[in-house]
This record gives C-alpha cells, structure tokens and sequence, in this order.
C-alpha cells in the first residue's frame, strides 16, 4: 500500500513542477487532484491514470464525428499531461479551438489560460481576456477568477482595475 501511495504522490508532483515550469506567474486556473479514488475501486483507479486505451480511442473516433465536449477532455488530456499522455500544448489548442468552434466553454476558459499563460503559444493578454470573456458570457463563472487576476494584475487591460475584479 505504501508503494501505491508513493507513485500517487510521485505523479502530483509531476503535475505541480510542470505547471510551475510554464510560467513564472501564478496559474489562472490550476486544477489537481491529489486522491484519485478509493483502494478498493482499482478499476477505476487504473482508468483514471490512463491505462485504459479504449476510453481514449472512444473519444478521439467522438471527437472526428464533431463531439465537442469529446475534443474538449482530449484537449484537456493533452494540456495537462494527463491519462498518459505527455504535455502537447500545441496539440491542446488544436483541440480547444475545434471545441470552441462548437461552442463548448470549458474549451474557452482553457485558450484563456493558454494565452495568460503563453502555454505554447505567444502570451498575449488581451486574447486571454477575450476568451475569458467568452467563457463568463456561456454562464462559465469560474472564468471569472481568470478575468479578476488578469484585471487585478493589469495585463490585457487600459489599467488595473480593483473594480472590475469583485
């Protein structure tokens, strides 16, 4: 039991150091999960770490058919380095921006960040707010808390505003 709990950990750090490894600047979104299910749920231990192929093959033939929220956890895989697969941020954009063009929010609030973030691409404030923008609009309030640091911080703005922020 000690071993399982050494690699759980050994992969949250592997997640903390590379998201500190993007940007000197705090995230603006920063999601980790340090428990990834209970001892007696193997199964679903096993799939959430990625060495259940046919949940990623699924998703990749929903997402060539147009499935938006399909090509948004693809994305979402790919930025975060998750079920297995090693960061691609360029490939996660590619995905995010199919998603989009479906009008999936999830997959607004992530170019946001990709652009705060400059994940892969060149940072650029003023698009980040945009996409930030776009995701709050879609009824996504966590995009908010990217919106406010952005504001708070002054980037992509006239000025800071405290304001705009509560």
């Amino acid at each position: 039991m000690y071993e399982n709990a050494v690699k759980l950990y050994a992969e949250l750090a592997e997640v903390a150091v590379n998201s500190f490894l993007i940007s000197k600047d705090s995230p603006v979104i920063e999601p980790v999960r340090i428990h990834n299910g209970a001892e007696e749920n193997k199964e679903a231990l096993r799939k959430s770490r990625g060495e259940d192929d046919d949940v990623f093959q699924i998703l990749e033939y929903q997402a060539q058919k147009g499935n938006a929220g399909a090509m948004f956890k693809i994305g979402y895989f790919h930025y975060f380095g998750l079920r297995g697969l090693r960061r691609d941020h360029a490939k996660a954009l590619a995905w995010f921006s199919k998603a989009v063009e479906k009008g999936e929010p999830r997959s607004m609030e992530l170019l946001g960040e990709i652009y705060a973030r400059g994940a892969g691409v060149e940072r650029n404030y003023t698009k980040a707010l945009e996409w930030l923008t776009l995701a709050a609009q879609q009824q996504l309030y966590s995009a908010y808390n990217g919106m406010g640091y952005l504001y708070v911080k002054g980037y992509g703005v006239q000025k800071k505003n405290y304001s705009k922020v509560s």
